[in-house]
């Protein structure tokens, strides 16, 4: 393989293994924030405003879809706090997926039961609508999917180099015979 080869593939095999990376990271960071911290006795449970009800209809399963957007706010501080759905840096929306019977009483009550971090408001979900473990397993996926073909990527042409180094020092012609 040529040089320009080699380093294209490791340039591939960086670029795939460091998304790969993200990937993981996120899964890590969700199934940690919001399966394991708010399930712990950290968690706050209050009632928020309720408000923006949405319905809309999958393309795929043609079912019907409840959405909604919740505000609240800590005692003792002045700033709201609502559902947040970043992925990274981008900002996913802030409305939040809840089975019916949830939108139905919260449209009709005006509020929701939501679950908050005492130590980071931020980390926050509704009671009843907790985030399923589908994204996770699906970010984890992609995360091993793009890992494991990088990282063989990156290794793959060192490891043929330094075998073609050795057999090449094994074929030198040594001994009393050589000039």
């Amino acid at each position: 393989m040529s040089r320009k080869l080699t380093a294209v593939v490791v340039l591939m095999g960086l670029v795939t293994f460091a998304f790969g990376l993200l990937f993981l990271a996120h899964a890590s960071q969700t199934a940690y924030s919001f399966h394991w911290r708010l399930r712990s006795d950290n968690a706050v449970r209050t009632t928020a405003r309720a408000e923006d009800f949405r319905i809309s209809t999958s393309s795929r399963s043609h079912t019907d879809q409840f959405h909604l957007r919740y505000v609240f706010r800590v005692p003792g501080e002045d700033t709201d706090h609502s559902f947040s759905n970043d992925i990274w840096f981008i900002d996913q929306g802030d409305e939040v997926d809840v089975p019916r019977d949830v939108w139905d009483r919260s449209r009709e009550r005006g509020e929701i039961d939501v679950e908050y971090l005492e130590s980071d408001p931020a980390v926050n979900q509704p009671v009843e609508a907790r985030r399923g473990w589908g994204t996770v397993a699906m970010f984890a996926v992609l995360g091993l999917i793009m890992v494991v073909p990088g990282a063989l990527l990156l290794v793959g042409p060192l490891v043929g180099r330094r075998r073609r180094v050795r057999c090449a020092i094994a074929t030198e012609p040594t001994g009393p015979f050589v000039e």
